[in-house]
């Protein structure tokens, strides 16, 4: 049976090299007639420190899964650009490349470039969204960060992440960049999502069909932004182990109290991750059909899937 899964933003011991998992957190929940999903999700583990290959301030994207063989591959997005991580496993990464960057002067992701989602065709070629912004004639956010005007925008790569090239801009807010919702207003456009001012940041959510969804359910309750001295955690995604839909890591970012170099304070954040496992209890109607007396009995049972 497959299953949907969408992470919003927001068993037994699991077993991980050097450290130890335990259960943290389970979730029950619906998921359509006759159906539920328990969810179990293990204690915290920083999967890189903040520094580790010369990343900072990551991932700040959702990371991606690009290949597990023969090498293991991964994007992440570091500081203000994308990076191709690659070792043995999730584990065992042992180099950062730095593969997509911010374009020039007068660009529409002069500042910023930090790749969210990625699709491999049928071609082989990955198809990448990313998060551009143009940083100039900006002000700063709170803390010094430079402010923006973002698009949604394209890049395609045919070497399996190595190199990238860029195709544009494929959504663009209808609002010009002079425009403000409020005074003194330095974060515009499209991209991003919208401020949550409150510890809600990573919940789950399941479909059938991509439309219709259950409710969400809260994984990990943190703020889900950044801000000055604060704990947060964003941009989650699972990866999934080889040859499994239902037992993999969350990966997200994670600081205990955010800083930046802008203001000089505090902890960059760095990639986290738990592991997380789904179990899918079915109700099934199971019919038998009797030829003599002609009559049909309905028996109903549980069943783990």
């Amino acid at each position: 049976m497959k299953m949907l899964v969408i992470i919003m933003v927001v068993f037994s011991l699991f077993a991980c090299r050097h450290t130890e998992l335990t259960i943290e957190k389970t979730i029950v929940t619906p998921a359509g007639p006759g159906k539920t999903i328990e969810v179990t999700l293990s204690n915290q583990i920083t999967l890189m420190r903040n520094g580790e290959l010369g990343l900072s301030y990551f991932p700040d994207e959702a990371v991606i899964l690009v290949r597990r063989k023969p090498t293991f591959r991964m994007l992440v997005t570091s500081a203000i650009s994308s990076y191709l991580l690659e070792g043995r496993d999730l584990h065992n990464i042992t180099s950062a490349k730095e593969v997509l960057t911010p374009g020039g002067k007068g660009s529409f992701d002069n500042g910023y470039a930090g790749i969210s989602g990625c699709h491999r065709y049928s071609d082989g070629k990955l198809y990448a969204f990313y998060h551009g912004e143009d940083q100039e004639d900006m002000g700063s956010l709170i803390g010094g960060i430079p402010g923006y005007y973002g698009s949604v925008d394209a890049a395609v790569s045919e070497d399996d992440g190595m190199t990238w090239k860029k195709s544009g801009q494929v959504i663009t807010s209808f609002k010009p960049k002079q425009w403000n919702a409020y005074a003194g207003q330095q974060d515009k456009g499209a991209g991003e999502p919208g401020v949550v001012m409150e510890k809600s940041s990573i919940y789950i959510a399941f479909s059938d069909n991509g439309i219709n969804w259950s409710a969400p359910e809260n994984l990990i309750k943190d703020f889900a932004i950044p801000l000055l001295g604060k704990s947060f955690s964003w941009m989650a995604n699972i990866i999934w182990d080889d040859n499994s839909s239902t037992e993999g890591w969350l990966i997200y970012g994670h600081s205990p109290s955010w800083g930046h170099e802008y203001n000089d304070s505090g902890i960059p954040h760095y990639m986290a991750g738990r592991r997380i496992r789904f179990t899918v209890e079915l109700l099934a109607k199971i019919t038998f059909l009797q030829e003599a007396p002609k009559m049909e009995i309905a028996k109903l049972l549980w069943y783990k899937e």
